[in-house]
């Protein structure tokens, strides 16, 4: 039985349309050919198809704190769809550690609204040492705010760099909703304290023993705080493992395609998830590769090929259908319209902001919208408004939650 030559492989590889390696090789064997299973598996890796259409990554670490207030993490629940009274968000803080939750009620998302709310929590509790939180809370008011406390702050890279909390939030939402339900009312502000309240009191899973989150951030109970740190410590050697093998990965491969999957639209296998360009590694520090122009990429959503893989152009959508999108479009084009002028009166705003007056000035704007976010209506208008290419003082940084007037629609 003879080894297949390479033009033989690529020949039944592309006659078998781009199959896995597992059935490339049964493929091969079936023909007469001797195929081990690791050099099928390589052949497979180096292909182009392959690689552009390979599963989106999954996270595998764990988000980790050794102690209470190490870390927190905060984001907005937005309710702007069914305000409570003249309350359209709830500004949400998690501990990592022990996972306990502080809620509040705000009528607005700005940094002033946020800070306040920081600012009395620090009083009762004591402050963090780093804050985790999304693009939208990077501003110069913030920053300073955390500088001149000594918290550092690690903004949002990855897809699941927030993931704690975005349990925590839809679990909250549930909750909310149960409370609203059963006491037959639309007024959710007043319920807020009683969620956190009954959030805090319920054993985590993510803890041990069957511990609350009171429990876990109780430093008093020297028991459950030395199990709670050997799990720590457990999971901080397992977070290290999963480093050093992606950071092996990519520099023995030398180069990486990057994730395109969108976060804003439902992911799709019949659609690549990975770059049609090829990037070059330069430096792989922590989770983090350089590639050779500079830019910083996440090692958990970089795909490793082969240094001498060449770049190709997709030329498959990466969205939904053609008439879909130019139907919706259609439909959404005076909100479109609607959303310029109030961005030149402006020159930029946060996009919550944005969307807020988008909604009270045009009354259809919602129902015209459906299931769309505001953000896959910003990127379905990219000519009308998009994220901001530079930042001015004062204001958030690029891509971060702030958009400004396009001049061409």
């Amino acid at each position: 039985m003879a080894s297949p030559t390479s033009d033989e492989i690529l020949e039944i590889f592309e006659e078998l349309n781009y199959p896995s390696a597992n059935k490339l090789r049964a493929a091969l064997i079936k023909r007469g050919f001797k195929a081990r299973l690791k050099d099928v598996e390589a052949f497979v890796k180096s292909q182009t198809p392959t690689q552009l259409f390979a599963k989106a990554p999954t996270y595998q670490g764990k988000i980790v704190a050794t102690r209470p207030n190490e870390r927190w993490v905060i984001d907005f629940i937005d309710f702007t769809a069914e305000p409570s009274q003249n309350f359209k968000y709830i500004f949400l803080i998690q501990d990592i550690y022990s996972r306990k939750l502080w809620a509040k009620a705000t009528e607005e998302k700005g940094s002033d609204d946020y800070i306040e709310v920081l600012e009395s929590l620090f009083a009762d509790t004591g402050k963090p040492t780093e804050i985790n939180a999304d693009g939208e809370f990077d501003n110069r008011t913030f920053n300073r705010f955390l500088s001149r406390r000594g918290i550092s702050v690690r903004y949002k890279q990855g897809r699941n760099d927030l993931a704690t909390l975005d349990a925590a939030m839809n679990n909250f939402k549930k909750m909310l909703k149960k409370q609203m339900q059963e006491k037959n009312t639309k007024e959710w502000e007043p319920l807020v304290q009683k969620v956190v309240k009954a959030h805090n009191n319920l054993s985590h899973e993510a803890l041990m023993a069957g511990a609350d989150p009171n429990d876990a951030y109780d430093e008093s109970n020297k028991a459950l705080q030395f199990e709670l740190r050997e799990e720590a410590g457990r999971k901080i050697a397992h977070q290290n493992a999963i480093v050093e093998r992606n950071q092996k990965n990519v520099q023995d491969n030398g180069a990486f395609r990057t994730y395109i999957g969108r976060e804003d639209i439902r992911r799709r296998g019949d659609r690549p998830q990975y770059s049609g360009e090829v990037k070059l590694v330069s430096v792989v520090e922590g989770n983090r590769v350089k590639d050779a122009s500079g830019n910083v990429h996440s090692l958990t959503l970089a795909k490793p090929v082969p240094r001498e893989t060449d770049s190709t152009t997709i030329n498959v959508r990466l969205a939904g259908s053609e008439q879909t999108e130019n139907r919706k479009r259609d439909l959404m084009m005076k909100h479109a319209k609607a959303l310029k002028t109030i961005l030149r009166g402006s020159g930029w705003m946060y996009m919550s902001s944005a969307a807020t007056e988008l909604a009270a000035d045009n009354p259809s704007y919602k129902s015209d919208r459906g299931k769309m976010t505001f953000k896959q209506f910003v990127v379905l208008f990219q000519k009308c408004s998009k994220p901001k290419r530079q930042r001015v003082a004062g204001q958030p940084r690029s891509g971060r939650g702030a958009i400004r007037s396009q001049h061409n629609v």
